[in-house]
């Protein structure tokens, strides 16, 4: 593996754990504004916006080794389609709640947790997709 896709694989593999960590933040956030019946602040739109724009970074990572290593060593074996395209569901959910803007707090949060949830259950899913499956 020539050293561009080998830091493009490492990026994309550390990427994910901020994913999940934003992730888990949101869901924990979401989840207490729901409950609570907050106002879905600033600082809840940003959590939105920076776990979106986390799994974007991410998906451009696995774009780039997708198609990098597809036409020049690996081929383009099933279980790689299968992981991109759980990966780009995910992606649009986790991109519902940008869209959001004029409901009442109390269904924002109720309907960005649950967008974070179907993403991760995506996520899981695709991870499970790969040879290793959730192992890796």
């Amino acid at each position: 593996m020539d050293k561009f896709i080998h830091v493009i694989f490492n990026a994309h593999s550390y990427v994910r754990w901020l994913v999940l960590i934003f992730a888990a933040i949101a869901i924990f956030k979401f989840t207490w504004g729901w409950m609570r019946t907050s106002e879905f602040k600033n600082v809840d739109r940003t959590l939105s916006f920076a776990l979106a724009a986390f799994v974007d970074l991410q998906a451009l990572l696995g774009l780039v080794y997708f198609f990098w290593t597809g036409f020049n060593s690996d081929g383009f074996p099933r279980f790689r389609f299968e992981h991109g395209i759980a990966m780009f569901l995910a992606l649009v959910c986790l991109h519902f709640p940008l869209f959001w803007k004029n409901v009442e707090s109390n269904v924002r949060f109720r309907n960005s947790l649950f967008a974070v949830l179907a993403s991760l259950i995506l996520i899981l899913f695709g991870i499970s997709t790969l040879p290793g499956g959730l192992s890796r």
